[in-house]
């Protein structure tokens, strides 16, 4: 396996998040994704600029607010990897949408850490402007890693192989998991 100090999924939720999140813990490798986050208050952690506990306790990140603060887990965790998870444009704002449900009408009823990564604070969220901020995630986060080997862009229905191969791992016999995965 390549070494590693941490890895940091920087993509937006509804790109693949879960999923990871399960290919890690399949690949033994300890996994933190939203329900941990908030339990550890990770978000008031990074805004304040402290320590938290998580970081040490967990080899893998992703979900909100792991994509809001890329750079700093770059500066501040030397030799750690990261994944840009993406996904159809088209798909992501159905799935964003379905997700967020009714709390669209009012920013306040969004969790602190999905209003950091849309950053939008009052009023309703316009799914339009979410797809900016999407696609400007994307392009800034590509602009920043480029021509880095710590950099692997990943989207879930690749599966284990670009995976496997950026973290030297040999492809587990388990099929790849897809959390949350709509019915069509």
């Amino acid at each position: 396996m390549r070494k590693f100090n941490k890895i940091f999924c920087i993509g937006f939720h509804k790109t693949g998040t879960s999923s990871l999140r399960d290919a890690f813990n399949i690949l033994n490798i300890r996994a933190a994704h939203w329900g941990a986050h908030r339990r550890n208050r990770l978000l008031h952690s990074l805004q304040e600029g402290k320590h938290n506990k998580e970081l040490d306790n967990f080899d893998a990140f992703m979900d909100v607010p792991i994509p809001s603060f890329y750079s700093h887990f770059d500066q501040t965790y030397k030799n750690s990897l990261f994944i840009l998870s993406v996904r159809d444009v088209k798909s992501w704002s159905q799935s964003v949408v379905k997700h967020i449900g009714g709390r669209m009408r009012d920013a306040k009823r969004l969790a602190a850490e999905e209003r950091v990564q849309y950053d939008h604070w009052r009023g309703p969220l316009d799914i339009k402007k979410c797809i900016k901020k999407y696609n400007t995630h994307v392009k800034e986060v590509k602009e920043y890693f480029t021509g880095r080997d710590d950099f692997l862009i990943f989207d879930v229905k690749e599966g284990w192989g670009s995976l496997c191969n950026f973290l030297d791992i040999k492809v587990p016999r388990k099929p790849f998991p897809h959390a949350n995965k709509s019915r069509k």
